[in-house]
């Protein structure tokens, strides 16, 4: 290892600032809005990251693949649904 030369990381650089912490604390936390977003569609963890990674096609595929086992309509369900109002399955 050797210093880095200034000259070059001026360069670089440019304008910006430089990044002295892990750019990933930046991120705000997606978990827990998205549980909330998809309900009682989010089974177990793989279905969250199914919905997290694939938002409406993901909640798409978790309709499909729940609809008979949560013996509820659905898109009543979704209109209904609020920040407020909690879903339970029959």
């Amino acid at each position: 290892p050797a210093p880095v030369d200034q000259a070059l990381y001026k360069l670089a650089l440019g304008n910006e600032k430089h990044i002295d912490h892990r750019p990933a604390d930046d991120l705000e936390p997606e978990l827990e809005k998205a549980k909330k977003e998809i309900g009682i569609l989010a089974q177990n963890e793989e279905d969250l990251l199914t919905y997290v990674l694939f938002k409406e096609v993901g909640k798409k595929f978790l309709k499909d693949k729940y609809v008979r086992s949560l013996k509820i309509d659905l898109n009543l369900a979704e209109s209904f649904q609020n920040e407020d109002t909690v879903i339970y399955p029959i």
